[in-house]
C-alpha cells in the first residue's frame, strides 16, 4: 500500500495484485470449487486507490484492460452524488466507438449496475449500524482491510470539513 501525501493529489493506493490474490471457495452439489479470478493471466483489479476529496480508481476492473472511476460529491452531511465511469486506452475513433457501444450494451448492466448496485445496497443497509448503532465497536476487519483503516486515518487528517451546497 502506498500513501500519497502530495504536493498534488493525496490518496491511498492498494496494490492488490502485487500483495495478494483473492480466492473464492464455494460448495456446489457437495463438491468444493475453488477459484482465483484471472483474466488473460492477470488478476482482476490490479490496484484500488482512493483520492481526496472523493475519487475511487479501480485499475483492471471489470477486466484487466479497463479502469473504473467513481466520484463521490457531498451534498450535505448525510447525502452525496455518485458518478461511475469506465475507461480504456484506445488507439483511435473506431476503437473508442466500439468501446462506447460495449459499455452501453454490456458493461453498464453487468459492472456499473449489477456489481456496484450490490455495494450501494450494502452501504445503505449498514448506515444505521454506524450512525445510530454501535457498528464501529462491533466492526471486524482483517489484514486486506488495512487500506480501509489507512483511508479513514488519512481522510481524518487531510479533509477540509463538510462542504455543503446550501
Amino acid at each position: 500500500m502506498d500513501i500519497v501525501k502530495g504536493p498534488g493529489p493525496k490518496g491511498i493506493i492498494d496494490k492488490l495484485a502485487s500483495n495478494y490474490l483473492p480466492v473464492f471457495k464455494s460448495e456446489i452439489a457437495e463438491v468444493t470449487v475453488t477459484t482465483t479470478p484471472k483474466t488473460n493471466g492477470k488478476a482482476v483489479a490490479h490496484s484500488v486507490s482512493i483520492w481526496l476529496p472523493g475519487v475511487l480508481r479501480v485499475e483492471g476492473f471489470p477486466t484487466p484492460e479497463l479502469t473504473q472511476f467513481e466520484w463521490y460529491v457531498a451534498i450535505d452531511e448525510k447525502s452525496h452524488t455518485y458518478w461511475q465511469v469506465l475507461g480504456k486506452k484506445v488507439t483511435g475513433a473506431e476503437e473508442a466507438n466500439a468501446f462506447r457501444a460495449e459499455v452501453d450494451t454490456y458493461w453498464e448492466d453487468v459492472a456499473l449496475r449489477g456489481f456496484n448496485d450490490d455495494d450501494v445496497w450494502a452501504r445503505e443497509a449498514l448506515e444505521d449500524a454506524y450512525t445510530e448503532g454501535d457498528g464501529w465497536t462491533k466492526e471486524r476487519l482483517f489484514r486486506p482491510d488495512m487500506c480501509i483503516v489507512e483511508w479513514r486515518k488519512f481522510a481524518s487528517t487531510y479533509h477540509r470539513g463538510i462542504q455543503s451546497l446550501k
